[in-house]
């Protein structure tokens, strides 16, 4: 801002009319002359303030305030101490806040409280340290689970003041429960047969085999000579390709945030923002806030980001639809083949018509009473 654009107030008393008629003529603008009884308040241009001092000697002359953003840094400047105080508490008690003494694992096994503490020391969670943001925990506890896949169904870690809790659920690993009714294991859906895993039963089908919806895979019935002999209730895994029509629409443009790793600390006192806006996308993080004399501080970090806009293109499509059929799938099979048959393009979006094959369990049981296979034996 240039000398021409600040400017202050002054209160001016003794001789009155001189001190005006004396600006004039020395051509000094003088702006909002407010008299009040035996004094006048005056707005003017800062560059001309010590003229008028040397000029109108006679009159007492005082600065009342200083306008626009110099009466901000004045007061900026006048409460320095006490607004370094406010930032080195709240800085301190960022680091209190942010520290951990503390970790309390929560679960009644103590097998399982003791992986837990081994995978928190790993992955350096621990006393007497700075605490991780958000987002590191929620990276943390996938990553967890990911490498315990067979001993926890569900880890939490939150942070509670200065400690963190840590919740886990068990994995039990539920083995198929006896069925003492006999049974067959049947196709669900057509499919080519890409593995055959039995442990009780008579195999019907063989990898490379095409079979139907419906199709016997494994048989509960045990036969000698053609005819049956005994039952049991098939017990086994079955997997095979399957064909799929899939439809999908997608926007032509995607949005994404990714961030910059700029960031700044920032104060709103009373609703007002200390230093003005810095970055056009930012989120507020680490929030603190306290009340002084009834006012209102906040105190937190602005982390700032940057909206990207692609297009869509085939290969984002497909991964799309991956992590649909991942979700369908539930674990029991995956996406082996992609290719797409049809691709329509709408003012804002894309339809796609895709044919897929996937590679998943195809059982599916059917359960016989002896009754039908005597009626059978007997009809031999």
């Amino acid at each position: 801002m240039s000398n021409m654009n600040k400017r202050i107030y002054l209160e001016v008393t003794n001789e009155l009319n001189r001190f005006i008629k004396k600006c004039i003529d020395n051509n000094i603008n003088l702006y909002n002359i407010n008299y009040k009884k035996d004094k006048i308040i005056v707005l003017i241009d800062v560059k001309d303030y010590f003229k008028i001092k040397k000029l109108n000697y006679y009159s007492k002359i005082r600065v009342v305030k200083y306008d626009g953003i110099l009466n901000i840094k004045k007061k900026l400047k006048d409460n320095s101490f006490y607004i370094l105080i406010i930032i080195l508490s709240f800085i301190w008690m960022n680091l209190l806040t942010n520290y951990i003494v503390d970790i309390e694992i929560i679960h009644s096994n103590s097998s399982i409280r003791l992986l837990l503490k081994e995978e928190l020391d790993k992955n350096n969670i621990k006393k007497y340290s700075l605490a991780y943001s958000f987002e590191d925990l929620e990276n943390i506890t996938k990553k967890i689970l990911a490498d315990n896949k067979n001993n926890l169904e569900w880890i939490s870690i939150k942070k509670d003041g200065m400690k963190y809790i840590v919740r886990a659920e068990e994995r039990i690993i539920k083995t198929e429960v006896a069925d003492d009714k006999p049974r067959d294991i049947v196709a669900s859906k057509d499919a080519y047969i890409t593995k055959v895993i039995s442990s009780k039963g008579n195999i019907l089908v063989r990898q490379g085999e095409y079979v139907k919806k419906g199709t016997i895979l494994i048989s509960g019935k045990i036969t000698l000579y053609e005819n049956v002999v005994g039952t049991t209730s098939a017990t086994g895994s079955v997997y095979g390709n399957v064909w799929y029509e899939s439809k999908l629409e997608m926007p032509k443009e995607i949005e994404t945030e990714k961030m910059t790793g700029k960031k700044r600390f920032n104060l709103n006192i009373g609703n007002k923002i200390l230093l003005k806006n810095k970055y056009r996308y930012f989120k507020q993080k680490n929030i603190k806030e306290i009340k002084i004399f009834g006012l209102k501080i906040k105190f937190y970090k602005e982390v700032e980001y940057e909206i990207i806009k692609q297009k869509t293109d085939d290969e984002y499509a497909l991964n799309r639809l991956k992590e649909e059929f991942a979700k369908k799938l539930n674990g029991k099979g995956a996406i082996t083949y992609q290719k797409v048959l049809k691709k329509e393009e709408n003012n804002s979006t894309i339809k796609y018509r895709v044919f897929v094959i996937t590679n998943e369990l195809i059982n599916s049981y059917s359960y016989f009473e002896e009754s039908d296979i005597n009626d059978t034996n007997q009809s031999n």
